[in-house]
């Protein structure tokens, strides 16, 4: 199952997430994140399956092709836990630098960390 339409944050939600959400840390990306139940009212629609978004700045790479193998490795790495992972959650990941030199394996275990640490996996 790989993250399709409905999984990937809108504009709307976004923004959101960005004024209102909480942060967490790694030294590879950074997460801001909000369960469903806090924007319950504001944003109704948004209820039920967990949505993901992955930004990598211009500051990460300015190779597009770098940008979009880190994209494309976050989402691997989520959908390999989509089904673990708690119904409501929207998650946004922004990479850092030091991400582009390190392996996937790596920035896998980084993200069950981070997931694990915020209370996102069942």
């Amino acid at each position: 199952m790989s993250i399709k339409a409905p999984r990937r944050v809108g504009r709307r939600l976004f923004s959101v997430v960005l004024d209102k959400g909480i942060s967490a840390n790694s030294n590879l990306f950074s997460v801001r994140y909000l369960n469903s139940s806090v924007f319950h009212g504001e944003l109704p629609q948004y209820q039920g399956l967990s949505s993901f978004s992955f930004v990598v700045s211009k500051k990460v790479s300015k190779k597009a092709v770098v940008r979009n193998k880190l994209k494309r490795r976050g989402r691997y790495a989520i959908n390999k836990l989509i089904g673990r992972i708690k119904e409501g959650f929207v998650l946004l990941f922004f990479f850092r630098p030091q991400a582009v030199d390190v392996p996937y394996s790596v920035l896998d275990s980084n993200i069950n960390e981070i997931l694990a640490k915020i209370g996102a996996i069942k």
